[in-house]
């Protein structure tokens, strides 16, 4: 052993191999760092997903909670009116809650507190003015601003998050509220969608700090108060940002965790106080994988090392052993070296031997070439002289595998003596003789050029990868089973399915047979056409325009379907809104004059084709611009709604009822003769003229109506001829007194 160290090849041998070991220890550790940061930022960016994914979800039920609070509170005063309203009201209370089912209770609450209409009729009558939602109402009683209480226990003992609309008076005084309690267990529901491992919860908190509900459940944690100092939730409200990722001790369950909290504001919502909702993975837990395999690594480099050492000593002295063979077999290659060059040097390839020592003995001219030596230099050299430290290290398995007698194969990128880079496929053969190695042939073929064409190809894959991955539309991938065999982010994002749940699996796997057969059918429409398709299609609350087009193997024959969808969710809604807008009177909710024209053309050209009655009515409020005149045009608005409310309510769902206008308005009445129509029409005089409307300080305002009524049996006749017959009728009515039906 201590000749061999006193060797300086073989204690390069030594150094090279601690140099080595030392460099796997390095590379390993710093593979073993960026995995450990790797694991934290895909988790924080998972974790800001889910959180996302529940404050989108929140929402949009916060605007539905809201817009069915407005909708009954607008309605209020109309059923108040009438007989059996506030009746009428607590069924409408129990719909919507049935409906809604993150509501699990909707209360009317007059001014002083008591309930006067709720979903739950066990409820009517009690006083809650003491109850903490009523007095902030009272208080600040705006109707503009969607209040959001703090959880507090209901009369049922439940912990519960109210929403709450103030209700104003005629005058805008205060006159009560209307209110929704949440569902803790829908909202538990709800939360618990976005985890996917054991050792996450997330929550939801008032914007004060006290938590409305945790998933999983956990006892004693509905109302707990998380605004403790220098917890996560007060550390995130202090930073005034709407989301945010942060580490730290949970006030929960006193876990050091990684939570991604977001701010649930809706952009068009007013709220006096936000929600915030957490989602968040323990720390520890999250790491548990990361551990073993250090561990483990750790041990198999303890065996590496404890393997090397012995076998570079092994190595060499049995190298010292062969000294004396290769001085033998140094004569047998002279005498041939001179036929060999000449034949090999018209080989497209480098060729040459080495020897056990690792000396040159043959290199033919595509060799010296490579390298940039001539035969003198080359003659002897040493391998490790030739190839340099780095070439040298990364080609010591192989010469030590070629000098054991195993054939070796490898690629190799190698810098030529001008300086350029080439690619390379060797060959090391062992040389046998006796039975024993006695060196190794190297075949090295040029393979630049076909690795540059490689490159380029991967090139083109990866930026045709992340131009897939980072788009912002919807992109998959089927085949022609229709399984799923790519999908990108986006995809995640908005359909909320990540790619191990899709890859590998059919849309009726995935998806409800509602959502999923449109998709299939237009799949097969655009494999059977073998043409690029467009379509509109439906996922959740998500509308999408979608560009199909087939897939075709190298072949060209059919492999599947491609998609690339854009969210068209918002355009969609807002066409929805412009629809109405456009075909609504805004002051009675009936349809406009263009609408009820189309409408009604619509219904006549029906009539004709079954040969059915059908009357048509023209009603005008009489004397409305003295009503107009005396109490102000506020007043005569309130009248204009009132005819349309009394429309809505006392007609057929079948009936088509328009505001032409000022105040005249136009009822179509299918299937309806002439009594039919007289009988309707004298039932809406009576209602109107029975009708008392209170006014401030006691005053009493009653109205009447003129109405013209018209049946015809006459298919022949249009909308318009027909609404100049019934107004004909109403010029009569008015002339004749007013307050009276003439047909």
């Amino acid at each position: 052993m201590k000749r061999i160290l006193g060797s300086n090849r073989y204690l390069s041998e030594w150094i090279l191999l601690l140099g080595g070991l030392l460099l796997v220890v390095a590379v390993i550790g710093v593979n073993f760092y960026r995995e450990y940061v790797g694991i934290g930022n895909r988790e924080r960016e998972r974790l800001a997903t889910q959180a996302s994914v529940l404050n989108k979800g929140l929402d949009q039920a916060l605007e539905v909670v809201d817009n069915a609070l407005i909708g009954i509170r607008n309605d209020l005063p109309g059923w108040r009116s009438t007989e059996g309203g506030i009746s009428e009201t607590s069924h409408r209370l129990r719909a919507f809650a049935d409906a809604m089912r993150i509501v699990h209770t909707m209360l009317v609450l007059d001014a002083d507190g008591n309930i006067i209409a709720a979903s739950r009729p066990e409820l009517i009558g009690i006083n809650v003015s003491y109850r903490p939602y009523f007095i902030q109402a009272r208080a600040n009683p705006n109707p503009d601003i969607l209040y959001i209480t703090p959880p507090l226990k209901s009369v049922f003992g439940a912990w519960v998050m109210n929403v709450v609309r103030v209700i104003q008076g005629p005058e805008g005084q205060f006159a009560g509220v209307i209110l929704a309690a949440l569902d803790p267990e829908a909202l538990r529901d709800q939360v618990g969608a976005v985890l996917y491992h054991k050792d996450m919860w997330a929550a939801i908190a008032h914007g004060d700090g006290l938590q409305v509900v945790m998933a999983p459940d956990r006892p004693g944690q509905d109302g707990l108060n998380l605004a403790q100092p220098g917890s996560i939730f007060s550390r995130y409200m202090a930073s005034g940002q709407m989301s945010q990722v942060l580490e730290g001790t949970s006030v929960a369950t006193g876990e050091y965790r990684l939570m991604a909290l977001h701010t649930v504001r809706p952009p068009n919502l007013p709220m006096d106080k936000p929600l915030v909702v957490a989602v968040g993975r323990n720390i520890e837990a999250l790491y548990v994988g990361w551990y073993a395999q250090l561990w483990l690594t750790g041990g198999l480099l303890l065996l590496l090392v404890g393997g090397a050492v012995p076998a570079l000593a092994y190595v060499q002295q049995r190298r010292q052993s062969a000294d004396v063979i290769k001085a033998q077999a140094d004569a047998a290659l002279a005498q041939s070296e001179y036929f060999m060059r000449s034949l090999i040097n018209v080989i497209p390839g480098m060729v040459g031997y080495w020897t056990k020592e690792l000396r040159s003995t043959f290199a033919n001219d595509a060799y010296l070439d490579w390298f940039g030596k001539t035969k003198e230099q080359m003659k002897g050299i040493h391998i490790h002289d030739l190839m340099g430290d780095e070439l040298f290290q990364k080609n010591d398995s192989y010469i030590r595998a070629a000098l054991a007698g195993e054939r070796q194969s490898f690629e190799r990128t190698l810098v030529k003596a001008d300086g350029s880079i080439g690619y390379t496929w060797t060959h090391y053969i062992p040389d046998f003789m006796n039975g024993q190695v006695q060196g190794f042939f190297v075949l090295v073929s040029d393979v630049t050029d076909l690795k540059k064409s490689e490159a380029a190809l991967r090139e083109n894959r990866r930026f045709l990868q992340d131009l897939i991955e980072h788009s912002g539309t919807l992109i998959s991938a089927k085949d022609k089973e229709g399984k799923y065999l790519l999908v990108n982010q986006m995809y995640e994002q908005l359909t909320g399915h990540y790619r191990d749940q899709v890859l590998g699996h059919t849309d009726l796997e995935i998806y409800s047979d509602q959502e999923a057969l449109p998709f299939i059918e237009n799949d097969k429409f655009v494999m059977s056409s073998m043409k690029t398709q467009r379509f509109e299609e439906l996922l959740g609350a998500h509308h999408f325009l979608t560009t199909k087009f087939p897939l075709l193997d190298g072949d060209g024959n059919l492999s599947g379907v491609c998609g690339i969808s854009a969210d068209i969710t918002e355009q969609k809604e807002l066409q929805r809104k412009m629809e109405l807008l456009a075909n609504t009177d805004a002051l009675t909710r009936l349809a406009n004059r263009r609408r009820f024209h189309e409408l009604a053309e619509l219904e006549i050209s029906r009539a004709r084709r079954f040969t059915q009655n059908f009357s048509v009515l023209m009603l005008d409020i009489d004397n409305f611009k003295s009503i107009n005149d005396r109490y102000g045009h506020d007043v005569g608005d309130k009248v204009i709604a009132y005819i349309g409310d009394l429309c809505r309510n006392e007609l057929r769902d079948i009936d088509i009822a328009g505001r032409l206008g000022g105040e005249e308005f136009a009822i179509l009445l299918p299937g309806t003769s002439s009594g039919g129509g007289r009988e309707v029409a004298e039932r809406l005089r009576r209602d109107i003229e029975n009708h008392e409307m209170e006014l401030s300080e006691g005053t009493v305002l009653k109205f009447t109506v003129s109405i013209g009524c018209v049946s015809s049996t006459d298919l022949s006749l249009d909308i318009e001829q027909l609404l100049k017959r019934a107004d004909q009728c109403l010029y009569e009515a008015k002339r004749s007194g007013r307050n009276r039906v003439v047909l």
